[in-house]
């Protein structure tokens, strides 16, 4: 909770060691009700997925669609996603995180050719 109050809501070492627990119990309620923009972000674009049986899948996707494509996006944001993909699929190595995030780019497309396919059947 220290680590989270120091960068949540930039509060010093010095002013979170005379914080009463009651002060810090409160701010983990409020956080409750209104998490910190950290956690929110993590949540929107750091989604779990559940593998089906035989699916192979990575277990954190990033949700990056809106942003720069892969090959585009700085270097300390691709080590953080490979990071937090090595950490969710212990026994994994940056290349089955390579092939997964190929296997899905494809798998995105072919589902948005299926879809206008279908779009363009039902307008014709």
């Amino acid at each position: 909770m220290r680590g989270r109050l120091a960068t949540e809501c930039h509060y010093s070492q010095e002013y979170i060691s005379e914080m009463s627990f009651l002060d810090v119990q409160k701010m983990g309620e409020y956080w409750l009700l209104e998490p910190p923009l950290a956690s929110l972000y993590f949540s929107v674009h750091f989604q779990r997925k559940s593998k089906a049986k035989g699916q192979q899948t990575m277990n954190l996707i990033p949700n990056t669609g809106a942003s720069k494509p892969w090959d585009k996006q700085p270097e300390h944001i691709k080590k953080a996603i490979i990071g937090h993909y090595l950490a969710a699929n212990p026994g994994k190595s940056e290349a089955d995180f390579e092939k997964d995030r190929i296997a899905q780019q494809r798998a995105r497309y072919a589902s948005r050719l299926e879809e206008a396919r279908k779009t363009k059947r039902t307008n014709n």
